[in-house]
């Protein structure tokens, strides 16, 4: 079962939950399914298309763009959101909890 949750703090208080071996842990889906709201509605789409397969190039036909111009509006988007993540965890800190020595 996947629960909500509404912060990036509260995903990281489920450090450590595991679904299974071989499917994505909880704590992904979790941070996924977070993040999906910080993103565009085109950065989200060109997720969704991505992560079911399509190459650059058809997910560029479907935004009626390049590939190389998707690809890199997409990459700037998640250079966003991984900042915004570390200015919430702080710097030294990675996703999960732990911390970079």
């Amino acid at each position: 079962m996947i629960q909500f949750v509404g912060s990036l703090q509260d995903v990281d208080n489920l450090h450590g939950i595991r679904a299974s071996k071989f499917a994505p842990t909880v704590e992904d889906e979790m941070l996924v399914k977070e993040l999906l709201q910080y993103m565009s509605q085109r950065t989200r789409q060109s997720f969704y298309l991505r992560t079911n397969g399509y190459s650059w190039k058809e997910t560029a036909r479907f935004l009626k763009t390049t590939a190389n111009s998707a690809q890199v509006l997409f990459n700037k988007e998640i250079g966003k959101l991984r900042s915004r993540i570390l200015k919430v965890k702080g710097p030294g800190r990675r996703p999960g909890g732990e911390v970079n020595e």
